[in-house]
């Protein structure tokens, strides 16, 4: 249905944010580039309310209609606590780091408009000066513990593959993926029933009658998504 309604629309998505890198995008006083377009794509992906307009955001904007888009352009402020975050960060995560891999990533030839999602980068982490983390500590999880893995359908921040991929050394482990969600698939009914009776009794069969109940992302147009979907 989307590729009749939107055709070729990945193609368009990555000759908008060409041409805003080129160019520019005049919007409210200011000028978008790439980056702030990919950006605002992956807030969107972020809020399940929003996922099925995106493809209509994007064909929109593409032809010249922001309406949808700038919304999403809004910087929100930051709630986290960066000096914690950084701690964490750079003793636990960049010690294991490809810093290649990490620049190529970042490239603007991968036509995301040199997008960059890193929590730190390479220089921070020096300056930040914190001992890294054992080798044991990027070793995975080995346990059969019981563990309910929910996964959002759409999450862009930690996908449902990195989920399914815990699977294969947390033997008792249980994989949920739910339609229509994102990051932080618990927080919907559903979710949040399913987590209270994992935690009531963790070797219980879960009941998966409210995820199959769930009719996932109903993709539209921007005037038909009026409220998030539980």
């Amino acid at each position: 249905m989307c590729d009749v309604r939107y055709p070729n629309l990945r193609a368009r998505f990555a000759a908008l944010v060409a041409d805003a890198d080129r160019d520019g995008l005049p919007a409210a006083g200011r000028l978008l580039r790439g980056r702030d377009i990919v950006e605002a794509v992956g807030t969107g992906l972020q809020q399940p309310n929003i996922i099925p307009a995106l493809p209509d955001i994007i064909s929109e904007t593409a032809g010249g209609r922001l309406t949808g888009l700038l919304p999403l352009t809004r910087q929100v402020a930051s709630t986290f606590n960066w000096g914690l975050r950084l701690s964490i960060w750079c003793g636990e995560e960049m010690p294991f780091e490809n810093a290649h891999r990490m620049t190529l990533q970042i490239s603007p030839t991968l036509g995301l408009g040199g997008t960059d999602n890193r929590t730190a980068t390479p220089e921070m982490c020096a300056a930040w000066r914190v001992s890294s983390a054992d080798a044991l500590a990027n070793a995975p999880v080995t346990s059969d513990v019981p563990v309910l893995i929910l996964a959002g359908e759409f999450d862009p921040i930690t996908p449902p593959a990195w989920g399914r991929r815990l699977l294969r050394t947390m033997t008792n482990a249980r994989f949920v993926q739910v339609p229509g969600q994102s990051h932080g698939a618990m927080f919907n009914r559903c979710g949040g029933q399913m987590t209270m009776a994992f935690l009531r009794d963790p070797r219980a069969p879960l009941n998966g009658d409210c995820i199959a109940k769930m009719a996932g992302a109903a993709f539209g147009t921007g005037k038909d998504i009026a409220a998030p979907r539980q």
